[in-house]
């Protein structure tokens, strides 16, 4: 044979031996789609970097390579790799879930043990910090708090976690910091008042859960506090025992917000007062527990009031006003509230329009004493507006005093023919036991109408969604399935 017959023959047989084998993944790849998943190390088949055949149900796992867990995909003809964050281990099923806060971080910060997953905070316990944003489920940075305690040093340390300062101290260090900074009262009962009279860019922010704050707090002269948590409780002998005090100054408005808190007191004058105030609180608990008359928030000229899931209510018999408006140019906004033996007081003293407004939607209203919805002065340069309420007075007077308001498409018990209002029983599920819930045959439910004043919120008093059917339900609860 001519030399370049041999020549050619001996290429040809080397080409073909060397032609890649479709079977091998010595590169990583798999290129038929009869044999798609690489067995890098052999332990599916037994023969390492080799392409092999899939038949599998989908979402099970077969093994785990490394941290990663060999998983059937949806078609069951492949496998997929799926990173495991906490490891894996085939006889536990595959990827193993977290064990402890310490294998988590933000913005996920917390393992939920059942689970095995780690999630946002939602309590300030859950944070090594004490103190969670539950707005955004994180944890906060113990280098952006300052801590106070009841016990804690005036002078010295920098308002640690392991050294909290005197809450003067801490105050001060929080306001005068020029960065916002969270102030955080450690569990224990304050004696002296949280006073901020600052003027700042941002409000003081203070996280108080399990803090019991036993004079109260205050806001003057324009300054600002978003308050989380608090317990406000009576000590006596001090000129705001117990009360919350939020006053501007005579050019600037004072800002408070209070949420998640209850005050209770013991004293016979008002529980929060605001004069020249932006004052919002919301799902919160206001009970007093006085000898006389008492009022729940007395509302002052030139105030803003927004209130949102409050429970307001006498701790005994005595007679309690929930909301006092006695001066000029005040707003308020009440809604998905309880009223319990809790009456209105609305006699605003404007001599020019705009005038004040006062609207009430979505709240629930209860009476079994002297307690009513007081409409009686006259409403010139003012609205009152009820719309979606539930008014009920368990004795044979009515919830309502009075004609100086304007009621549209509200529950009322006992009471006299009103247009666009109903007259009905509405079915609470235990009166008796204080459960204002709604029974599935109460008149209150689906009875809901769009707001002409734009109070129309989407949550109750508990926080469902609204509206749960084809409509909202009066009052503050929505009946959940």
């Amino acid at each position: 044979m001519a030399w370049w017959r041999i020549g050619l023959v001996a290429w040809v047989l080397a080409v073909g031996c060397t032609r890649p084998n479709p079977q091998s993944c010595s590169d990583g790849t798999c290129t038929d789609p009869g044999f798609p998943f690489c067995d890098v190390d052999g332990a599916l088949r037994g023969i390492p970097e080799s392409c092999i055949a899939v038949q599998c149900s989908p979402g099970e796992v077969v093994s785990c390579r490394g941290d990663q867990a060999i998983q059937c995909n949806a078609s069951g003809h492949d496998f997929d790799l799926v990173q495991c964050a906490f490891g894996c281990d085939p006889s536990a099923g595959g990827c193993l879930g977290c064990a402890s806060n310490e294998q988590c971080d933000n913005p996920l910060p917390v393992c939920d043990m059942g689970p095995g997953t780690c999630r946002g905070c939602q309590l300030d316990d859950e944070c090594a910090s004490t103190v969670c944003d539950v707005t955004t489920g994180t944890c906060l940075a113990e280098a952006s708090i300052v801590y106070a305690s009841p016990t804690g040093f005036s002078t010295g340390p920098a308002c640690t976690l392991d050294q909290p300062c005197a809450l003067g101290s801490a105050v001060m260090i929080a306001v005068g910091a020029g960065i916002p900074l969270t102030l955080r009262l450690l569990p224990g009962v304050y004696s002296s008042v949280l006073s901020t009279t600052t003027l700042t860019s941002s409000p003081l922010r203070v996280v108080a859960t399990g803090a019991n704050l036993a004079v109260g707090f205050e806001v003057r002269n324009g300054a600002s506090m978003d308050i989380r948590g608090a317990t406000v409780i009576s000590a006596g002998g001090n000129g705001i025992d117990g009360r919350l005090i939020c006053s501007g100054g005579t050019t600037a408005t004072a800002t408070l917000s209070m949420r998640d808190s209850r005050i209770a007191v013991t004293h016979n004058s008002a529980m929060v007062v605001a004069v020249r105030c932006a004052l919002r609180i919301t799902n919160s608990e206001l009970a007093i527990d006085g000898s006389s008359v008492s009022i729940g928030i007395d509302i002052g000229p030139d105030s803003t009031f927004d209130g949102d899931r409050l429970r307001i209510h006498p701790s005994n018999g005595s007679q309690l006003t929930a909301l006092s408006t006695t001066s000029k140019n005040v707003k308020v906004h009440l809604t998905n509230s309880i009223l319990e033996n809790a009456g209105l007081g609305m006699n605003t003293s404007d001599t020019a329009l705009p005038g004040s407004e006062l609207l009430f939607a979505y709240n629930t209203f209860v009476f079994s004493n002297h307690e009513q919805v007081d409409c009686q002065f006259p409403r010139a340069n003012r609205t009152t507006r009820f719309e979606n309420n539930i008014l009920f007075s368990g004795t044979t007077t009515e919830p309502v005093l009075g004609t100086n308001c304007t009621f549209v498409n509200n529950l009322l018990s006992p009471g006299t023919a009103m247009p666009n209002n109903t007259i009905a029983d509405p079915k609470f599920v235990d009166l008796a036991a204080r459960n204002f819930r709604l029974q599935a045959t109460s008149p209150a439910v689906n009875a809901g109408v769009a707001s002409a004043v734009a109070l129309d919120p989407d949550h109750d008093f508990e926080g469902a969604a609204r509206p749960q059917g084809p409509n909202p339900d009066l009052g503050a609860f929505e009946l959940t399935p």
